[in-house]
């Protein structure tokens, strides 16, 4: 299976994308800093949000794990509309 993960480099993805790998599937981590990804995850493609839809194409499965921290610098109407 192909798989696409935004969020790659939080709790959640920290977690999941070791899993994903070692069952063998293909990813594709997208994220705001692709440079911060591949040092996490090295040898994994990454991508930056703008290459996304030509990056995925084909991909089997989009897993959207982004949002914005809690302690993110936001006001509450930005909070929840990234969220």
């Amino acid at each position: 299976m192909r798989i696409a993960i935004t969020g790659a480099t939080g709790f959640v993805g920290r977690n999941l994308v070791p899993a994903l790998q070692a069952s063998g599937q293909e990813l594709l981590l997208v994220g705001r800093d692709p440079q911060k990804i591949q040092a996490l995850f090295p040898g994994i493609p990454a991508c930056g949000y703008p290459e996304l839809a030509q990056k995925a194409a084909g991909f089997d499965v989009l897993v959207h794990l982004a949002v914005a921290n809690s302690d993110a610098a936001l006001s509450e109407a930005e909070f929840r509309a990234v969220n």
